[in-house]
């Protein structure tokens, strides 16, 4: 038994890659006004990531994987350039896909499916083992290459977006492969052996890929009812989201 095959093995039984919401993309079921709806909750869980992954180094004793951790945090942020940090790069995504403001974005109330995918991943790092979580993490990490790739192509190819203006879809289409094997170089080098933890990080594999995964599947399910998550309570000064 390999981490590899497990990883593959959790993705194809959990992972829901085949799912309604990757296959629908611009038909009649899930047109483009409802998929940029669904983008603006999915922000929401860009926007909380990259602090579920500071929490998951601060989980770690060794220095060298902790480090590894925060270098990935450091890329999260722009590398000190906060223009270029990945929630302002998706921020620019949805201006450039909607006209999507973050006056709007402010407006929206969080879903369900979105704050239990949030929820969810600060409550496995702060409750179990760091092996288990780093697993979880790094299923999503290894799950959004393909899903980047995907929704990036599809955006283009059906002219909602042109090529020149994609960001976000097409950096992590690249990035993730390394952030999913830094947080897998971490659990086989440190943990993966240890038979005591090993059931822990197939569960953790299992866990990411049903959550990720679930998580898009819940969002198509509400698609319809998602530009009624306002907050009437919200009134800021509009501003295009990724503008310095």
């Amino acid at each position: 038994m390999s981490l590899s095959t497990e990883i593959d093995r959790a993705i194809e039984e959990f992972g829901l890659i085949d799912g309604d919401y990757f296959t629908t993309m611009g038909t009649a079921d899930f047109p483009r006004e409802q998929f940029v709806e669904s983008q603006i909750q999915y922000y929401r869980a860009v926007e909380q990531f990259s602090r579920v992954l500071m929490m998951a180094a601060l989980r770690l004793e060794d220095v060298d994987s902790r480090t590894l951790l925060l270098d990935n945090v450091w890329e999260e942020h722009g590398e000190g350039d906060a223009r270029r940090a990945h929630i302002r790069q998706f921020g620019l995504l949805l201006f450039n896909l909607g006209g999507i403001t973050t006056r709007e974005i402010e407006a929206r109330r969080i879903c369900p499916e979105v704050m239990i995918f949030n929820s969810a991943l600060f409550g496995l790092l702060s409750m179990e083992r760091w092996p288990k979580g780093l697993a979880a993490l790094g299923v999503i990490e290894r799950m959004f290459i393909g899903i980047s790739s995907r929704i990036g192509n599809e955006l283009v190819a059906r002219g909602w977006i042109a090529a020149d203006t994609l960001t976000h879809y097409n950096l992590h289409a690249e990035l993730d492969v390394k952030h999913a094997n830094d947080l897998f170089h971490i659990v086989e080098r440190h943990a993966w052996d240890d038979q005591s933890q090993r059931g822990e990080i197939i569960d953790g594999l299992r866990f990411g890929a049903a959550l990720f995964g679930g998580m898009y599947q819940g969002i198509f399910t509400r698609r319809a009812t998602l530009s009624r998550f306002i907050d009437p309570a919200v009134d800021q000064p509009s501003r295009v989201i990724g503008a310095a």
